[in-house]
């Protein structure tokens, strides 16, 4: 299960809520992008609008939105900057309540009656099932227009998933975790991201404070059932992007560097010897450490001073 997982385990790299049953009430279409470059669908589902659009053969995003607001989110990313590609390839097609988009290596389908979105690979295996999105409105006047979103998954129950970030914890597999916060602090580097041993990753898009949770029900939970969550105190939409290519975590890897960039190479003098300690207390103090390296001639390319202590 493990297998070609150990560099994921480094790799971090949600609102008034709609239950999903509840769906069936109010159900209209909204919107279709036609023609050869098609790419994306728009339905409103209950209270809330649907958007599938995909990015590139590889990756798709969902974003689902009050749709009781007078116009269109328009959400601004810090992290993603992919812009969505003209794509020639995607095919849309509705058979009743369902609505498939799909490209060469993602099947997208939409239950209009349910609000359920199930994430298929081009053979027809079910990787992903989206069943829920709460949007619930913020009432401090600080937040004033935003909501509390949570987004609810179901994963199979023996599935393993990675990620999340640097969390100073001995966890690689994250499932049956709980409470796990996505905020970053001082050596907890937290990044809303997870990958499958399925070969599939998800990124939550999200700048707010955020939760993870992984609820695997027993037989002995009556009436509860599995679900993965991430749950943000603040934020516009529901915005998180699918991932999968070929199967393979090179493919997760690739389409994850592709989504948010490029990582860029250290230039040489990085690659040597850094200097770093828990804190210096005054500057003359880390100073004084550099001049000892320089009088017993020990080379060193970097000193770290963590900036907070001064």
């Amino acid at each position: 299960m493990l297998k070609n997982l150990s560099l994921i385990a480094l790799l971090g790299i949600a609102a008034v809520g709609v239950p999903s049953e509840l769906c069936a009430k109010s159900v209209k279409v909204a919107g279709t992008q036609k023609g050869a470059a098609a790419k994306s669908v728009t339905r409103q589902v209950a209270q809330q609008n649907v958007t599938i659009e995909f990015y590139s053969p590889s990756i798709v995003r969902i974003l689902k939105s009050d749709a009781g607001l007078a116009a269109p989110v328009q959400k601004k990313s810090y992290s993603v900057i992919l812009k969505p590609q003209q794509l020639k390839d995607v095919q849309i097609q509705e058979n009743g309540d369902v609505v498939n988009i799909k490209s060469k290596f993602i099947c997208v389908e939409l239950n209009q009656q349910t609000g359920e979105i199930r994430f298929l690979s081009k053979d027809g295996k079910l990787l992903l099932t989206d069943t829920k999105t709460r949007l619930e409105a913020r009432k401090d006047e600080a937040n004033k227009g935003k909501y509390r979103i949570e987004q609810d998954f179901r994963l199979a129950d023996d599935e393993a998933i990675y990620g999340l970030g640097q969390l100073r914890d001995v966890y690689m597999n994250q499932r049956g975790r709980q409470n796990i916060v996505l905020w970053n602090n001082n050596t907890y580097i937290a990044i809303p991201y997870f990958t499958s041993e399925k070969g599939y990753g998800l990124y939550w898009d999200n700048a707010g404070k955020t939760y993870f949770n992984d609820i695997i029900a027993s037989k002995d939970d009556d009436g509860q059932s599995s679900r993965t969550s991430f749950t943000s105190e603040v934020g516009t939409c529901a915005d998180y992007y699918f991932m999968y290519k070929d199967g393979t975590q090179d493919g997760v890897i690739a389409s994850i560097r592709e989504l948010t960039g490029q990582a860029t190479m250290f230039p040489k003098w990085a690659m040597g010897f850094w200097q770093c300690r828990e804190r210096y207390k005054t500057s003359d103090e880390l100073a004084g450490v550099l001049d000892k390296y320089r009088e017993l001639k020990i080379p060193t390319d970097a000193i770290v001073q963590d900036w907070q202590y001064w």
